[in-house]
């Protein structure tokens, strides 16, 4: 045969030699150097046919809203680097839209450059620390990733707090966003709970319950001072450290309220946890907050239960408005008589924030012979 009729194998075997190759190296590189991103995959992938255990406590009122656009929005200060960031594939928890890993923060957190002064209140170092991140699922749509976003733009807004879940730095990726916080050791209070009395741990006791109660009410009264309503107050969003110091936790539902009211378009809402105008108005204020904080405390003393677990979601508006509620576990009768009137079907005959914290302080200081268990004069640093 002639050249011209001779096939060149030979370049195609370089090709593929030289093809292989590139994607052997290609892959090591990842591996090596984006060991977020390879994490990311394999974690991602396990959550893709999840159903997450909270989820049946929201119920959407806007399900066309999934067609929204997730927002893009700028790297500034808050933004971590693409390696500065190792995430873990040791799922701490998960909600209606998201889950949280265990994590490793390299370098200066952000929060330290944004604001030196948090350093004198909270414990952070300049190379190292172990960190939660949070991060929308796999399958989270467009109105998932839009809402996460907004819950990060309401974070670097919202300043620091002992008893809040503050914010230490972000990556905004439109695709795969993530909020990292403090880690709180032990998880949720929910969770917390049910598990002692599942395996009596003896970890938190009943005598813990008041100085829980004050540290969430001081966390409420610093969002009502900003004029911040939280709108998702319960137990599943209270997290607790090795020291059983809680912090208020998950900012997805809160809102900015200029006016006394603000009313809710639709969305993913915790029809149980409702104070009545809102599930018959969809208006919400800090005393619809009040009220959740009663169903919280009603968590936390009846050690994890279910509120209204005889209800369906749409028979709850009829069932508050005939009188219906929560029945009181065994309290102090002082948080027994909080815990019924902060569900008062009228608003203005709800206590506040304030009136909240100042009667179990009392109740502490009086408990531990006012020897000053709990130190309120703390100067909050703002962001």
């Amino acid at each position: 045969a002639s050249k011209k009729d001779i096939f060149p194998w030979w370049m195609i075997a370089v090709v593929v030699v030289v093809f292989m190759t590139a994607s052997i190296v290609i892959g090591i590189c990842m591996r090596k150097f984006c060991p977020r991103m390879c994490c990311c995959i394999n974690t991602h992938l396990e959550e893709l046919d999840k159903l997450e255990a909270a989820a049946p406590n929201y119920y959407s009122s806007s399900p066309s809203a999934k067609n929204l656009e997730p927002i893009n929005p700028p790297p500034d200060d808050w933004e971590i680097g693409p390696y500065s960031l190792e995430i873990s594939a040791d799922r701490l928890g998960s909600g209606a839209y998201a889950v949280v890993y265990r994590g490793i923060l390299r370098g200066i957190p952000p929060i330290l450059k944004v604001a030196p002064s948090i350093q004198l209140s909270i414990s952070l170092n300049a190379n190292e620390n172990v960190v939660a991140v949070k991060m929308a699922h796999a399958h989270a749509s467009n109105t998932d990733l839009t809402e996460f976003q907004q819950e990060i733009a309401f974070m670097k807004s919202l300043g620091y707090h002992p008893h809040l879940a503050s914010l230490l730095g972000c990556q905004t990726d439109p695709l795969q966003p993530c909020i990292v916080t403090e880690i709180c050791e032990r998880g949720d209070l929910l969770g917390l709970l049910r598990s002692e009395v599942k395996e009596d741990t003896n970890f938190l006791t009943i005598d813990d319950f008041l100085n829980i109660s004050w540290q969430i009410s001081d966390a409420l009264v610093y969002l009502a001072a900003k004029n911040i309503i939280h709108r998702d107050v319960a137990a599943r969003n209270v997290l607790v450290t090795d020291n059983k110091v809680v912090k208020l936790s998950d900012f997805g539902l809160c809102r900015f309220n200029d006016t006394f009211l603000y009313t809710t378009r639709g969305g993913r809402l915790p029809i149980k946890w409702m104070a009545p105008e809102s599930l018959e108005f969809a208006q919400f204020s800090t005393k619809t907050d009040v009220w959740s904080y009663g169903v919280l405390l009603y968590e936390l003393y009846s050690w994890g239960m279910s509120p209204y677990f005889a209800q369906e979601p749409e028979e709850m508006l009829n069932y508050l408005k005939q009188g219906g509620r929560l029945m009181v576990p065994e309290c102090p009768v002082i948080i027994r008589s909080l815990m019924t009137r902060c569900w008062s079907f009228g608003p203005d005959d709800r206590p506040d924030f304030e009136e909240i914290r100042s009667t179990i302080y009392a109740i502490l200081r009086a408990v531990n012979g006012g020897d000053g268990y709990l130190d309120v004069a703390l100067d909050y640093c703002q962001v």
